[in-house]
């Protein structure tokens, strides 16, 4: 089976694996890029905020706690996310997205302390968030590449942890800093 960029670039004859890697790697380092960026960082350095926001607020540290679980309610809304990705394709859907998310971060900077309003806030960003997960993204990498897929999905899937694994102590210094 042929990705469509093998057809428009080579006609009928297949690329080879190293030749799909040199004309794919631009579309595998953005959506690496995306996706280390995406919600999912989100997810590392929760934890580095938690502490200085239940001081803030005067949050119990159960109340917090269950904020880990507010994401099952997203579950719901995968399907939705993917009809719409299916619908208007991987760009629009990366850029609903990432507008979304970035209004909910503005959103939660402003939050005047209730821990409901964090709820809502939290689970809205999960929702919308979905945009900027591995189901846009690898639909993306998976379109470009068919003898080298299963490395490229790795390489696409090795992005977020690598990203968070070094962002979080530079963003927990930043944050014990400040």
């Amino acid at each position: 089976r042929k990705t469509a960029l093998t057809k428009r670039l080579m006609g009928r004859e297949t690329l080879s694996y190293i030749k799909e890697f040199r004309l794919g790697w631009p579309v595998l380092l953005a959506s690496g890029v995306g996706l280390s960026l995406g919600v999912a960082l989100n997810h590392y350095i929760l934890n580095l905020l938690g502490p200085p926001m239940i001081e803030e607020f005067g949050w119990q540290r159960s109340q917090f706690a269950l904020v880990g679980s507010l994401s099952l309610i997203s579950m719901l809304f995968v399907p939705f996310a993917g009809r719409f990705t299916d619908r208007f394709g991987a760009r629009p859907a990366i850029a609903a997205g990432f507008i979304g998310v970035t209004l909910i971060f503005l959103a939660l900077s402003m939050m005047t302390g209730s821990i409901w309003q964090f709820y809502g806030l939290t689970i809205l960003k999960n929702i919308i968030g979905i945009l900027t997960t591995t189901l846009v993204f690898t639909r993306v990498v998976v379109e470009r590449f068919d003898a080298a897929r299963g490395i490229s999905l790795a390489i696409l899937m090795s992005g977020a942890p690598l990203v968070g694994a070094t962002l979080v102590p530079i963003i927990g210094g930043i944050i014990d800093a400040e």
